[in-house]
C-alpha cells in the first residue's frame, strides 16, 4: 500500500533519499545536514514524521536496479539509473533530481529497464545516452511500459507532479479545449499532430481522448465534422506496439470513402511511429490485393462491416491481439443493414477488449448493442448549440487549391474592405499566405499560436489602427480579437467545426455596420458547406468570381470619386500650371497625362514589365489545365530521382513544391508540370540551375 503525502514533504523527501542513496551532497548547515549527523536510523523516523511522500510500504525499502528515461517539459530526454524509480521520478518532478532535469519539469516517464545489478544499470545507462535522438525515440516506441509497470507492480501514477515554483500541476487541463500537449501523447504522435497544424483540441477529442487512453468503454455522441476521427485514433495509436505486426485495433465504417478517409487521418498521424501499419478494406476492391497486404502484419484496419466479415470468414484477419474496436458512425451503419454484421464481428474478438462507439444520434438498436456489447462505459456527449448568425452577406467559390491565392486577391481587389479577416486551418497555410500576399504587394500579417506574446501583440496593434489591412490567423489564435472596423471575412480553409464558421464570421458586421463573409470551398465540401448551413440557419449563395474587367471598372469607379472628392476640396491651381507646363514642352494632351496617371492607379507602375510576362504564351503542352509541362533534358540514367527535380525547382525559382504538378522520369529526360502564372519564373530560374552537378536544360514540351 502506498501513502500519499502532503505538499510540504514533498522536497524534503527527495533530499532524503539523497542522502540515503548516497547520491545527495553534504547539506552542511541545514536541517538535513543535521539529521545525517544524527545517524540513518533518526533520519527515517524523522522522515516518516514528516509523511514521507508514497513510501511503498508493500515492498518495504527493497531496492531494484533500473536504467530509464524521462521525457522533459521542453521535449528533451534524460537517461539515467536509480534503485527506487518511484521516489528517483518525485525527485525529478520536485526539482531535487539531476541537475540536467531542473527547470524542465514536470518529467514523465517514457522508458524502463530493470537488470539484475547496479553495475549492469550503470553499463546500460552509459550505452543509451551515447544514442542518438532518433534511436532514443525508437527504443521509446519498441518498449512497452504499460506492460513493465504493471508485470512489476510499478506505480507512478499516483505521483503528483510539482512544478519548481513548488506548486501543483495539474495532470490536466479543465475548462473548454485542451491543446495537444497537454495530453500526454507520444513524442511521435505529436509531431504529427503540429505537422498537420492542429494547435487545439476540439471539445469531442478533448474529453475523449483522456477516457479512451486509460482504456474505458465509450459512447460519443457527436455531429460529423467535430473531429471524432482524432478523438478516438491518437488513443489507438497511444496503444498499439510497434513491434507486434498481428491486429491490435478494428475500425468499422459505413461506406468505403469514410474508411479511406480515416485510414488516411491515422496515416498522418502516425507518419513518425516507425513500424505502424494501417490498412483500409472495403468493398469494390480486389479481394486478393488485399489478403496480400494483410498477410504482410497490419496493426490497424479500417473497413465496412461487410468486407470485415469476408476476411474473418476467411481468416485472413485474425482478432487474438485485438484491444480495442471502434464502431464510427454507428446509427449509419444500422441505417445500412449493418447490424447483424457487426454482432457477428464483435463475437470475433476476444473478452477485455476496449469498444468504443461514436454516433451522431442514439437510436434504440445502438443503446442495445452498448448494453450487450459494452461494460462499464463513459458517455460522451457533445451537444452543439442553436446558433443564428448576424445579417451578414454570405457566399462561396468553388475554388481549387491553386487557385485560390489568385481568387482571393482578385476579391480584395474589386471589393477592396477596410480591414479584413483570412482564416486558415493550419499555422503552416497562414505562414505560406501571409508571405504570398505580402510578395503581391498588400498589408498583411499573420497570427498563429507558435508566434511570442509580443509578436502577437505587434501584429493586433497593426492591425486595430489599421496600418495592416489584412490578417491572416488560425481559429484559437484569432480568438479575443475584437476590432468593430473588420468589413470581409474570407474562410481560406472550411471550418472544421460548424460553430467555427459562426465565430470567424461574426468578426465583421459589427456596430451596426454591414459586413461579408467569402468562403472558398473543392469538390465535396459544397456537402460540408450545407450542413453548416442548417446548423447555422442561414443562406450562403454560390457566386461567380469577379472578371478583371469587372475588377477594373470598379477600382476605376472608386478612384474618379476619389479625384472628385480632390478637386472640390482643394486648390490644384498649382498642379495645372505644372501640367500645362508639361503640355507645351512635349507633345502630349491633358487627356494623355489623366488616362497615365489612372493607369498609374489602377496597375501601379510596373504593371506593364508584369503583363508583357502574363502574355508569354506556352500553348498547349499536354499539362492538365492550369498548368503547363516543361521538358528537362535530365533523367534517370543519370541517378536523379523526382525529389531532386522537386528541390531544384523550389530552390531555384523559390515557389512552395506543393504547388509542382507530375513529374515523369524517364532514361535521359524527364518531364514536370507548375502552374502556368510560374511558368516563366521557372524557366528563367532553371536556366543555370544544376542536378545533382550536372547543368541542365529546360525548356516547354512540345506544343499539342
Amino acid at each position: 500500500m502506498c501513502q500519499p503525502a502532503s505538499d510540504a514533504a514533498i522536497g524534503f523527501w527527495a533530499a532524503c533519499r539523497q542522502i540515503l542513496t548516497g547520491t545527495g551532497r553534504a547539506w552542511r548547515g541545514t536541517q538535513i545536514g543535521r539529521l545525517h549527523r544524527r545517524g540513518i536510523r533518526g533520519l527515517l523516523r524523522m522522515v516518516l514524521a514528516q509523511e514521507a511522500p508514497y513510501i511503498c510500504l508493500e515492498r518495504g525499502m527493497k531496492t531494484r536496479n533500473y536504467t530509464y528515461m524521462v521525457e522533459c517539459r521542453d521535449g528533451k530526454l534524460y537517461t539515467g539509473w536509480t534503485n527506487c524509480i518511484e521516489e528517483r521520478l518525485q525527485a525529478h518532478n520536485s526539482g531535487k533530481g539531476a541537475r540536467f532535469t531542473r527547470g524542465r519539469g514536470p518529467v514523465k516517464l517514457r522508458y524502463l529497464e530493470i537488470l539484475e545489478t547496479k553495475s549492469e544499470a550503470l553499463k546500460r545507462e552509459a550505452a543509451i545516452k551515447k544514442y542518438s535522438r532518433r534511436k532514443k525515440l525508437e527504443l521509446i516506441e519498441g518498449s512497452n511500459l504499460e506492460k513493465i509497470l504493471e508485470e512489476n507492480e510499478i506505480r507512478i501514477d499516483f505521483f503528483p507532479i510539482v512544478c519548481y515554483d513548488g506548486t501543483r500541476c495539474s495532470q490536466q487541463t479543465k475548462g473548454a479545449n485542451m491543446k495537444f500537449d497537454e495530453l500526454e501523447l507520444f513524442p511521435a504522435i505529436m509531431r504529427g499532430i503540429k505537422e498537420m497544424g492542429f494547435e487545439e483540441a476540439t471539445p469531442i477529442q478533448s474529453k475523449a481522448i483522456p477516457v479512451l487512453m486509460e482504456g474505458k468503454d465509450v459512447i460519443g455522441q457527436a455531429q460529423t465534422g467535430t473531429g471524432k476521427t482524432a478523438a478516438f485514433g491518437i488513443p489507438v495509436l497511444q496503444k498499439v506496439d510497434p513491434s507486434n505486426k498481428k491486429t491490435q485495433a478494428l475500425i468499422l465504417s459505413p461506406t468505403r470513402e469514410l474508411a479511406i478517409q480515416v485510414a488516411d487521418e491515422l496515416r498522418k498521424l502516425s507518419k513518425y511511429m516507425h513500424g505502424i501499419k494501417v490498412l483500409p478494406v472495403y468493398g469494390g476492391q480486389e479481394i486478393t490485393k488485399q489478403i496480400r497486404s494483410l498477410k504482410g502484419g497490419c496493426q490497424i484496419i479500417v473497413g465496412t462491416p461487410g468486407r470485415i466479415m469476408d476476411h474473418l470468414r476467411r481468416k485472413t484477419i485474425r482478432c487474438e491481439e485485438v484491444s480495442t474496436i471502434i464502431l464510427d458512425e454507428a446509427d449509419e451503419m444500422l441505417d445500412m443493414g449493418f447490424r447483424e454484421d457487426i454482432e457477428t464481428i464483435l463475437e470475433y474478438i476476444p473478452n477485455g477488449h476496449q469498444t468504443v462507439l461514436f454516433s451522431a444520434t442514439m437510436p434504440k438498436p445502438i443503446l442495445e448493442i452498448t448494453r450487450k456489447y459494452q461494460h462499464d462505459a463513459v458517455t460522451i456527449k457533445i451537444v452543439k448549440k442553436e446558433l443564428t448568425v448576424p445579417s451578414i452577406e454570405q457566399y462561396y467559390y468553388d475554388a481549387k487549391r491553386r487557385d485560390k491565392v489568385d481568387m482571393l486577391t482578385r476579391l480584395l481587389d474589386y471589393y477592396n474592405p477596410k480591414l479584413s479577416l483570412i482564416f486558415c486551418n493550419t499555422k503552416r497555410c497562414v505562414d505560406e499566405l501571409t508571405k504570398e500576399l505580402s510578395d503581391r504587394g498588400y498589408f498583411a500579417e499573420g497570427l498563429h499560436g507558435d508566434m511570442k506574446q509580443a509578436q502577437r501583440d505587434r501584429v493586433m496593434k497593426n492591425f486595430r489602427t489599421g496600418k495592416t489591412e489584412i490578417l491572416i490567423a488560425t481559429d484559437v489564435a484569432a480568438r479575443g480579437i475584437d476590432v468593430d472596423d473588420v468589413e470581409a471575412v474570407f474562410n481560406y480553409d472550411l471550418p472544421q467545426d460548424d460553430e467555427y464558421y459562426v465565430h470567424r464570421i461574426g468578426r465583421t458586421g459589427r456596430a451596426g455596420r454591414t459586413g461579408m463573409a467569402f468562403t472558398f470551398v473543392k469538390g465535396k465540401e459544397v456537402y460540408k458547406l450545407k450542413e453548416i448551413e442548417r446548423y447555422c440557419k442561414t443562406k450562403i449563395l454560390a457566386r461567380k468570381l469577379p472578371s478583371m474587367d469587372d475588377v477594373t471598372v470598379i477600382k476605376t469607379e472608386k478612384i474618379m470619386e476619389q479625384l472628385e472628392q480632390i478637386m472640390e476640396e482643394n486648390d490644384l491651381s498649382r498642379m495645372l500650371d505644372l501640367i500645362e507646363d508639361k503640355i507645351n514642352e512635349a507633345d502630349y494632351t491633358a487627356m494623355d497625362i489623366a488616362a497615365a496617371f489612372l493607369r498609374q492607379a489602377l496597375y501601379g507602375y510596373e504593371d506593364n514589365s508584369r503583363s508583357n510576362d502574363d502574355l508569354f504564351d506556352f500553348g498547349d503542352t499536354g499539362a492538365e489545365e492550369g498548368m503547363v509541362r516543361l521538358f528537362i533534358n535530365i533523367g534517370k540514367n543519370q541517378r536523379v530521382r523526382p525529389g531532386d527535380i522537386l528541390g531544384a525547382i523550389a530552390g531555384e525559382a523559390g515557389i512552395s513544391g506543393d504547388l509542382v504538378g507530375a513529374i515523369d522520369m524517364y532514361d535521359k529526360y524527364t518531364f514536370v508540370e507548375v502552374p502556368r502564372e510560374y511558368g516563366k519564373e521557372v524557366l528563367k530560374a532553371m536556366s543555370k540551375a544544376k542536378i545533382k552537378g550536372k547543368s541542365i536544360n529546360i525548356e516547354p514540351a512540345n506544343q499539342k
